[in-house]
């Protein structure tokens, strides 16, 4: 069983059936992120950030899935504190909410593609920009 709140982070909103859904994406923190948050800490297991994690949710149920492709489904209208994993009981709502999260993450592709190339033009104007508001 996945054992995991997740916080969410980095919000994007997807058109499903014609109902709002959102995705959400947990990067993991840094091993020297998670070092510093122990040492102020102690007494808190940081251990579950460091996993990726992505989510997506309708008006009622989150699918969470892990780097490792372990999934959970919470009912976050009973259980705010996602601590009941519904997967094996509601194998339709996790089919269902499994399509979008993976329609989701392939639209999230894009993102990763390096930008295109600055114009002169686009670098002139930018620099101008910045200059009319005394950054530069």
């Amino acid at each position: 069983m996945l054992r995991v709140r997740t916080a969410d982070h980095a919000h994007r909103r997807f058109p499903c059936g014609g109902r709002a859904s959102r995705g959400d994406q947990w990067r993991a923190w840094t091993d020297r992120e998670r070092s510093r948050l122990e040492r102020r800490n102690p007494s808190f297991d940081f251990g579950g950030l460091g996993r990726n994690l992505v989510a997506v949710r309708d008006r009622r149920f989150k699918l969470v899935r892990d780097a490792d492709g372990g999934e959970a489904l919470y009912d976050t209208a009973h259980d705010a504190d996602e601590q009941t994993d519904l997967a094996r009981s509601r194998v339709e709502t996790v089919k269902r909410l499994r399509e979008q999260l993976d329609r989701a993450i392939e639209s999230w592709g894009e993102w990763d593609r390096p930008a295109e190339p600055t114009t002169p033009e686009e670098r002139a104007e930018i620099e101008q920009r910045l200059a009319e508001l005394g950054y530069i």
